[in-house]
């Protein structure tokens, strides 16, 4: 494949242009109606077109197109440059085409040399013409020149047109990326996909009429003229039902009094006011909702969340931005976090939705890189999911659940793993309520995700700054326990863990993982993190942990046992007891 090789620069000035022309006189010229000189015939076309002046002083663009190894068809390739350059840069502004024979050791190129006058708007620019990156003609025009001559040399290659045909090695192909596979494609890689919210008002106005009044006295008290009010509200300073009496007197003065608004619709204004300055706000519907498991508000008009597992863009909005930045204030306010010097809280809310415990998360603007703050829930439902519940998700079948429920009586230990939100929490949950009842049990948890509401002998510790994981998980070796449960292990306290199993309590966890035999390396390391115990020093103590259960999108997708340790190849002995079919799971390292 013969390639050419291109170059080009501008004349800027009468001495550049003289210059030229002392070159071009010793080539051979093809340009029939040629003047003698490349001055004269410049001369003639910028009287004649009497085009704009360049802003950067430009006369003339030069190309040299040099053609490796095919002196012998000097004669035959300069006069199709001749027509072809005429078509690019139009026949008047074709100031010259000449060649010459450039020998190099035993090789003859040919150099082809195009002057021309670049006008393509009635003013001297070469920027048309030129790709400022690569400072060459432009791909399209060389394409062009390569055509024009690719019936004598067929071999020529054709910009944008040819591919080179080479071997896989040659092109650094690697096995791994001729097998590789992609995925078959989903809509959800590139759309958007919105998870449409109906807030059901029963009124007698019209309902956009009651959003339309409920969002004017919410403005008026959160970010209007008495955005002061909410602030108090938010500490107390204000009253309820001074508050009440603020939003009644705005109702009336502004013409929503008794006569326009019925006591059923003046209620459910109020009521939406007071979610907006003391509650969930615009969220209400999204806890509500039993299919949504994860709300994520990234901007004001940006709120996210996971329904039956999979995510979407909602059609809840704020009204604004400082709308957004007043509700994440009350957040704060009313849950005693101090923003101002912290940026990240996590916290529980057990109270404002009657259905589900709320695990929230709340990071400052000064953490989030778009300049707002970024607000998180978690939904645990308060009736307990149950097997009938998981069974009808699809999280596992009746042979998987009888085998779970012994797994909760006999195993000494299980370690759940999976990403977050994959149904760890969820089957840990109802895997409580299975423990004998003649069993003693501690749960420490970051959050309220874990409970029960039969089991007669469950102590819940939750993990607070006062009270962190690493004191609570040392203190329940101190207590009478039969099952020791850490609802997720993150680092060094692991190595109480350990001990607790290798001391003969059952003990369970959670943890970040892409299998159920990374799940034991993850809880390995961590143990490390805690002690100076070595790799296998660890292993050994966590081995009476022998259930791993692995899930991945709310379904149980793989469960292994450990049957010991090999002494001669120095690991786990793992023992598969279910592979879901189908699933995409990545392999242990």
């Amino acid at each position: 494949m013969l390639h050419l090789n291109y170059s080009v620069y501008l004349i800027q000035s009468p001495k550049d242009l003289e210059q030229l022309d002392r070159e071009v006189a010793e080539e051979k010229q093809y340009k029939e109606n040629y003047l003698g000189s490349i001055e004269k015939m410049w001369e003639e076309a910028f009287n004649f077109l009497r085009p704009g002046q360049s802003q950067d002083n430009t006369m003339a663009l030069v190309s040299k197109i040099k053609i490796p190894g095919r002196g012998d068809l000097e004669e035959e390739i300069g006069k199709k440059f001749v027509p072809i350059s005429e078509e690019i840069y139009k026949e008047r502004n074709v100031l010259s085409v000449s060649t010459k024979i450039e020998r190099n050791d035993d090789e003859e190129s040919l150099i082809v040399t195009v002057v021309v006058l670049p006008i393509p708007k009635r003013a001297v620019s070469a920027k048309e013409y030129i790709n400022e990156h690569t400072r060459q003609i432009k791909d399209d025009l060389k394409a062009k020149y390569e055509q024009a001559i690719a019936d004598i040399i067929p071999d020529v290659f054709i910009t944008g047109l040819t591919y080179e045909s080479k071997t896989a090695e040659e092109l650094g192909y690697k096995p791994a990326l001729l097998e590789y596979k992609p995925i078959k494609y989903e809509k959800a890689f590139d759309t958007e996909i919105i998870y449409p919210v109906q807030e059901n008002l029963s009124t007698e106005m019209a309902p956009d009429k009651i959003r339309g009044i409920s969002n004017e006295l919410i403005s008026r008290f959160k970010t209007g003229v008495d955005s002061l009010v909410f602030e108090r509200a938010q500490t107390g300073e204000v009253s309820k039902r001074e508050v009440k009496g603020m939003a009644d007197e705005y109702l009336k003065s502004h013409g929503y009094g008794t006569s326009i608004l019925s006591a059923n619709d003046h209620k459910v204004v109020l009521d939406r006011f007071y979610s907006a300055m003391y509650g969930n706000y615009i969220l209400d519907p999204l806890i509500a909702d039993d299919k949504i498991s994860d709300i994520m508000i990234l901007e004001p008009n940006r709120i996210r969340v996971k329904a039956q597992g999979k995510r979407y863009t909602t059609n809840v909005k704020f009204l604004s931005a400082d709308d957004y930045i007043k509700f994440c204030d009350g957040i704060a306010i009313r849950n005693n976090l101090d923003i101002r010097h912290e940026d990240v809280h996590v916290f529980s809310d057990p109270y404002s939705s009657k259905d589900a415990y709320l695990r929230l998360n709340l990071t400052t603007a000064r953490v989030n890189t778009n300049g707002f703050p970024a607000f998180q829930i978690r939904k645990i439902a308060k009736n307990k999911r149950d097997w009938d519940y998981l069974l009808n998700a699809g999280m596992l079948d009746e042979t998987l659940m009888y085998y779970l429920i012994d797994r909760a009586r006999t195993a000494r230990g299980i370690i759940f793993c999976g990403k977050g939100a994959s149904g760890k929490t969820t089957l840990m949950n109802t895997m409580l309520d299975c423990i004998p009842f003649n069993k003693s049990v501690e749960v420490m948890q970051e959050s309220i995700e874990l409970f029960t509401k039969v089991h007669p002998h469950i102590d819940f510790k939750q993990i607070s700054k006062k009270n962190p994981l690493e004191v609570l998980a040392r203190n329940g070796l101190l207590t009478d326990l039969d099952y020791y449960i850490i609802g997720e292990t993150k680092g060094k306290e692991a190595k109480y863990l350990a001990m607790a199993v290798d001391s003969g309590h059952k003990g369970w966890t959670s943890v970040h993982a892409s299998n159920a035999r990374e799940g034991m390396i993850r809880l390995t390391d961590y143990v490390m993190m805690g002690t100076d115990y070595s790799q296998e020093q660890a292993i050994k103590q966590l081995l009476n942990m022998d259930t791993l259960i692995y899930m991945q999108d709310f379904k149980v997708c793989e469960i292994y046992q450990i049957k010991g340790w090999d002494k001669n190849k120095k690991e786990v002995i793992f023992e598969p007891v279910y592979i879901r079919p189908g699933m995409q799971i990545l392999s242990a390292l």
